[in-house]
């Protein structure tokens, strides 16, 4: 529990958007970012809003070395987990990484039309 709110604690602290997002892009041995470990919606939802829209997407987008992105991930974690709690928990994550994928194609695709449509 502990790692988890240091993790927490750290995401919120951070100012600056570019370093935010260099610290979430940052892969480890397998190439998976915080977004396929932070397990706690709030965690995600979190440093999903402290990127800005294209840099989400490029997160969302990022595969590990087995080539699935975090949503894909916690699919299979949904399948694989046999602790109702824990199940329920990476539920509520897949749903905000999914929210906010859709939200940054919403906002992406109203910022492409200028003021003649």
């Amino acid at each position: 529990m502990l790692h988890h709110r240091a993790e927490e604690e750290i995401i919120e602290s951070l100012e600056s958007q570019e370093f935010c997002f260099q610290l979430l892009s940052t892969q480890d041995n397998k190439g998976r970012t915080p977004l396929f470990t932070l397990t706690w919606r709030s965690y995600v939802k979190s440093a999903l809003a402290s990127v800005t829209v294209d840099q989400r997407l490029t997160l969302m987008n990022m595969r590990d070395n087995e080539g699935q992105t975090a949503a894909q991930y916690h699919h299979k974690q949904i399948s694989e987990e046999q602790d109702e709690f824990f199940r329920d928990a990476v539920r509520a994550t897949l749903a905000v990484i999914e929210y906010y994928r859709k939200e940054a194609r919403i906002q992406i695709v109203m910022s492409t039309y200028d003021n003649d449509g």
